[in-house]
């Protein structure tokens, strides 16, 4: 019975009923048997999701495909996530409680316009397209607090990379206000770090990096696994951005031991979302440094790990970087060609941000 073959002539010979029983039997059996697995039934979810869509359980099937999702965008598996999250929203029409319908379709919108940004770029119309569904829903039923707390931070994320930070530091501030009412710590320390590095760019430096430490005093190093989920650690980010504070504030040799830790992290993890993050960051304050060969370290293995994992939004920054390099070593003529091209797909993902035009300026003079 191990032969393809005879599996499909014997499955053939079910009727509808009987195949139902029976992936609902086969479910359950995995459920039980992957009980006391240190990661749950993520790494199964993919499964189960599929022997629940046989067993005409449409409410399970959407629920696994969501927890197959999260374990996807935690493995850089961003085009598997994205396909499960798109499977659930499929299933979508089959629930028939309302309520329950729409928790489901916001968790599976926030979860879609997470990987779509590591795909697509966070200001990209699939990115836009997704928000404004989810947005749309939450205004004609708002969900609860949890929910409308992922809605609001990934609209911070979309405003944020688009440079429109007043609106950013909005959302931050609303998100810290639902993280304080729910009393919850580990949504505090994600507002705060949304916050601070919002205020960053409204030049608020001393208020962000408070921000920063306040975070960093919430994140004690054992994290909940909900903390995979956006590709990176929380405590990754808050390196990341603190370095960028600290440079700000004239500190730069503390600025660097925070990039290098933020750097180790990800290695340490074999977290591939979050160390690219790390390693964009680290060219970008070694430009400041004006130190080219550390810059062209840093940004070919970005360019190479994103290259692997197709992560666009952060591709076109690599070679951004990787160009500025090349003209600080004198080869400028290919540093531009590379430049131009790299801005024109940083732009095309609408990513305004004015560093990336004074890089250019620098490229050329």
């Amino acid at each position: 019975f191990h032969h393809a073959l005879f599996q499909q002539y014997l499955y053939g010979q079910l009727d509808a009923v009987e195949r139902a029983h029976l992936h609902e039997a086969t479910a359950r059996n995995l459920e039980a048997a992957y009980a006391d697995h240190p990661d749950g039934l993520a790494p199964i979810a993919g499964r189960l999701a599929w022997h629940c869509q046989q067993a005409d359980l449409p409410e399970e099937a959407i629920t696994y495909h969501i927890q197959a999702g999260d374990w996807a965008v935690r493995l850089s598996a961003n085009e598997q996530a994205q396909a499960h999250y798109e499977r659930g929203m499929a299933l979508l029409d089959q629930v028939t409680d309302r309520s329950h319908r729409q928790q489901l379709e916001m968790r599976l919108l926030t979860g879609l316009a997470t990987v779509q940004s590591m795909l697509y770029g966070g200001a990209s119309s699939q990115v836009q397209q997704t928000l404004m569904r989810a947005r749309s829903l939450d205004l004609r039923n708002p969900g609860n607090d949890l929910a409308r707390f992922r809605l609001m931070e990934a609209l911070w994320e979309s405003h944020h990379l688009r440079d429109e930070n007043r609106a950013s530091c909005q959302l931050a501030e609303t998100c810290l206000e639902i993280a304080q009412k729910l009393q919850q710590p580990d949504l505090q320390m994600r507002a705060h770090c949304m916050l601070a590095s919002s205020l960053v760019r409204l030049g608020c430096m001393a208020r962000s990096h408070r921000h920063f430490q306040l975070a960093r005093k919430l994140c004690d190093g054992s994290l909940p696994q909900e903390y995979y989920m956006h590709g990176f650690n929380i405590d990754i980010n808050i390196r990341v951005g603190d370095a960028n504070i600290l440079w700000y504030l004239g500190y730069p040799e503390q600025a660097e031991q925070c990039i290098v830790e933020a750097v180790a992290l990800a290695e340490e993890r074999d977290n591939t979302f979050g160390l690219v993050f790390a390693l964009i960051y680290a060219s970008g304050l070694h430009v400041r440094r004006r130190e080219a060969h550390k810059v062209l370290k840093y940004a070919e293995r970005a360019h190479a790990l994103c290259v692997e994992n197709h992560f666009a939004m952060w591709e076109a920054g690599a070679r951004y970087y990787r160009a500025w390099a090349h003209a600080m070593q004198q080869d400028c003529r290919t540093a531009a060609a590379m430049a131009e091209d790299a801005l024109d797909d940083i732009e095309a993902a609408r990513l305004h941000h004015v560093r990336y035009h004074s890089i250019m300026a620098d490229i050329y003079t």
